[in-house]
């Protein structure tokens, strides 16, 4: 299990404070755990006095994501889908990876332009080429390669 720091805060005339409420943790769908299927319940934690709380969560290993609602006492709830990696380390909250539920995929590599190669002939064509083309991955085969 993965071990995740929420901190929420919330601002006040006079500067920030903590943020009281709850946080609300579900896997995306449903999953197989050594021959037992493990539903997609919520299951929620309280922020302690200084608006934090650890909790541990099972990595998703691409086999689903967490939705994590945080439900502050005052002001809007709010949420994320989320990737959780397999490590021993204690992960903040919002260094955690946003997730597409339906793929899977973080949505840092489904938008904008895919990946563009050129293959050159060449390793003298393939340097011409990469001067002019820098943002596209030039690829060239070598003699006896």
């Amino acid at each position: 299990m993965t071990q995740v720091k929420f901190s929420v805060g919330r601002y006040l005339p006079d500067g920030a404070a903590a943020a009281y409420g709850i946080v609300r943790c579900a896997p995306d769908r449903r999953i197989m755990d050594d021959k037992r299927i493990m539903m997609p319940t919520p299951f929620e934690v309280r922020l302690n006095e200084q608006g934090e709380t650890i909790v541990e969560l099972e990595p998703t290993c691409e086999r689903f994501a967490w939705i994590v609602t945080i439900l502050p006492t005052c002001g809007e709830p709010f949420g994320r889908t989320v990737e959780v990696p397999d490590t021993t380390a204690t992960m903040d909250y919002t260094d955690l990876l946003d997730t597409d539920p339906t793929t899977l995929v973080p949505p840092a590599l489904t938008l904008g332009e895919l990946m563009r190669v050129h293959w050159a002939s060449s390793d003298d064509e393939a340097f011409a080429y990469s001067r002019t083309h820098p943002d596209e991955l030039v690829l060239y085969q070598e003699e006896g390669a």
